[in-house]
């Protein structure tokens, strides 16, 4: 046992260290002590082990040999998970595999269990979902009863819990499935689109591909329910209508309700009748391997409710300098869309908002396709490496404000997009500010942004890499690392595929 900070302490020692790899262009992923590198083919991924290890010896760190691999691969275990990029999924080893599979089978064989086995048995069901394609599912209802038996026992962990039949079919379904469906990095494009709406009356879809439509009207039972359940509801009967003959594809539906969407993409939640209704859709889809994404569509009635007066996060809308953006419209050209932006912050017009918002051209930028238009993207930083797949997978092309932020894993991947020259912007104290609150300041005051011009099209990207000049070395053959993405006055840059990115100051 050691201490609980070492840790925190050590992830904090690293960042330095990968920092400076991912500014030479090495992909990497570090976790304390574990770390995977991640490269396009075999030969960069030799370049990126052997920079990495070069790096780590020379700081006095000491590889494992017998727990490492070395040699590039396509299937590689990390973290507990197997991750496969022939077949683009992530699984559980084999061990965890079997862990979860004798705890099952030890449970089944008891008639009660205590609390705390309960929990911990749940607790290996949530760290397994990155691996496991529908693990929510079968662990949301086991949360609900976990939940529920702790209240009922003020929070006494060795109270006996019955092990009843939903538990036992629950942890069934793990004995019998948790090797069978890993978890897909990537998703097709949406085959069809369905939208659907409900009123405490009646609800009614629409079949966005052929405009076919259909209806009905709630029972005196369903009028009593919350419009939460009637939302999923009607997403259900849609569902069923849409998707019978449909199998092995990806459908969207556009819901008028929020939580109705995050039930639908959570797989759940922990509000039972919610909750089975959600895996009620989902064991649908899943009989007919169809994967099922939910979007929010605004309404009419429910856009000028709430959302503006009781449901807005005002530190959420910091908004570029005008004299900035100007500036970089001028040089990059007009776009078509500010993709992440709200009622206050927005750059222009059509822009899409990520809550209801009756100016919005579009809710929820990711819903959208955007290989066909010129976007400007200045989204929150933790969406970054979410921003940079979505344009690779519909091979498109983006204006991205970003923060200069090394430590990042995404930053290799953004050096590997661009495609035109890319700047460094103005430290001006108002860069970004809140356009109903002119006093505050960001919060981040030493961070330096970057406008950066990229690209989903590999073709283009290296178009641009191959004018630009080659890593050079001192005579001596030591490259010149020192001052790789340090700012100066002239600005700086970065290495990708052994070629200079330069960041020059706007």
């Amino acid at each position: 046992m050691g201490l609980a900070s070492s840790p925190r302490i050590f992830t904090k020692l690293m960042k330095p260290v990968f920092s400076t790899l991912r500014k030479r262009g090495h992909a990497n992923v570090a976790y304390i002590d574990d770390t995977l590198l991640i490269s396009d083919n075999e030969s960069e991924c030799r370049e990126n082990v052997k920079a990495t290890t070069e790096l780590l010896d020379r700081l006095g760190l000491t590889i494992n040999i017998e727990k490492s691999v070395f040699q590039p691969t396509q299937c590689i275990q990390f973290l507990g998970f197997e991750i496969n990029s022939k077949t683009m999924t992530v699984s559980l080893t084999q061990d965890r595999i079997n862990s979860i599979k004798l705890m099952c089978h030890n449970i089944l064989k008891k008639k009660t269990i205590t609390l705390r086995q309960f929990a911990q048995i749940i607790g290996k069901f949530v760290a397994s979902e990155p691996g496991v394609l529908y693990a929510p599912l079968y662990y949301k209802t086991l949360e609900i009863e976990k939940d529920r038996l702790l209240k009922a026992n003020s929070g006494n962990f060795e109270a006996i819990v019955i092990v009843n039949n939903c538990i036992r079919d629950n942890l069934q379904w793990w004995i019998d499935n948790v090797d069978k469906h890993p978890k897909f990095i990537t998703c097709e494009k949406p085959f069809l689109t369905i939208k659907t709406d409900s009123s405490l009356s009646g609800w009614g879809a629409v079949n966005d591909n052929n405009g076919e439509c259909i209806q009905g009207v709630w029972d005196e039972h369903e009028k009593r329910e919350h419009i939460n359940y009637l939302e999923l509801k009607a997403g259900l009967l849609a569902i069923k209508t849409f998707c019978e003959p449909l199998r092995k594809c990806h459908v969207r539906v556009f819901l008028d309700n929020t939580v109705s969407v995050a039930y639908i993409n959570r797989m759940g939640g922990k509000i039972t009748n919610l909750n089975s209704l959600t895996k009620t859709i989902w064991q649908f889809c899943a009989e007919r391997e169809i994967w099922l994404s939910a979007c929010h569509l605004p309404g009419v009635e429910n856009v000028e409710a709430d959302f503006l007066s009781r449901n807005r996060n005002s530190d959420m809308e910091w908004k570029l300098h005008t004299h900035v953006f100007k500036r970089i419209i001028d040089i990059y050209g007009k776009c078509d869309i500010d993709l992440f932006a709200s009622g206050l912050n927005y750059q222009f017009k059509p822009y899409a908002s990520y809550e209801p918002d009756k100016e919005a051209a579009v809710i929820d930028a990711f819903s959208i396709q955007w290989s066909d238009i010129k976007a400007y993207v200045f989204c929150p930083f933790s969406l970054l490496g979410r921003v940079l797949q979505k344009i690779t997978v519909d091979q498109a092309e983006a204006i991205v404000i970003a923060p200069i932020w090394s430590t990042q894993t995404w930053f290799p991947q953004m050096l590997q997009m661009i495609c035109e020259p890319s700047f460094i912007l103005p430290n001006l104290p108002d860069l970004l500010y809140l356009p109903n609150n002119l006093d505050v300041r960001h919060p981040l005051r030493k961070m330096r942004l970057g406008v950066f011009r990229v690209s989903g099209r590999r073709s283009k990207t290296e178009d641009y890499q191959r004018k630009q000049e080659k890593f050079s070395c001192h005579p001596g053959g030591i490259p010149l690392k020192n001052s790789i993405g340090h700012i100066k006055r002239n600005g700086c840059h970065f290495v990708t595929k052994d070629k200079l990115i330069y960041l020059k100051q706007m």
